[in-house]
């Protein structure tokens, strides 16, 4: 299978030039929503299953500055060749290119990065993107559940205690 990437000429210029992929920023992409989608549905997530107003406001608080340390970045493919969305929106509205690149290769390249992750070689992965929320939230859930987990073990409870809540030895250990 080929996936592609629609881009404007420079980009693919650079990509040429470069023989090098590079992942952006995905809150600059042309797409508002792109890397701030997440959020909304990790929150939903969590409100659903969070009681506990504190807890669920200082893991949102924790998330945000999470996303505004690190970002998330991405370079986006498309199963489709000749998509006018695509061609609109990621190619110069339609002046642009659309790369194409073996799958199969992607996928070579990501079990290679796996083994170099640990180096300053940073490893990633090829991932479909799933566009149905609820897919996206029952994806959520096994992660939703371990922090669950973590806030019941006390993650945000305050480490000292104080008059009105004295630590017990056992929270101390």
């Amino acid at each position: 299978m080929t996936l592609y990437h629609y881009c404007g000429n420079e980009s693919f210029v650079a990509i040429v030039e470069g023989r090098s992929l590079l992942a952006s920023e995905l809150s600059l992409s042309n797409d508002h929503l792109e890397g701030k989608w997440v959020r909304g549905v990790f929150s939903e997530v969590c409100q659903q299953n969070i009681k506990d107003k504190y807890n669920f406001d200082m893991l949102m608080q924790h998330f945000d500055l999470l996303y505004k340390v690190f970002g998330a970045r991405g370079f986006c493919l498309s199963e489709e060749s000749d998509l006018l969305s695509q061609w609109r929106g990621y190619a110069n509205d339609g002046a642009g290119i659309s790369i194409g690149f073996s799958n199969e290769y992607l996928e070579k390249l990501t079990e290679s990065s796996k083994s170099v992750a640990s180096t300053a070689a940073s490893g990633f992965s090829l991932q479909k993107v799933v566009y149905d929320v609820d897919k996206q939230k029952a994806e959520m859930l096994p992660n939703v559940s371990r922090i669950l987990e973590t806030l019941d073990a006390g993650a945000f409870r305050p480490r000292e205690g104080t008059l009105l809540t004295p630590t017990s030895e056992e929270e101390k250990n």
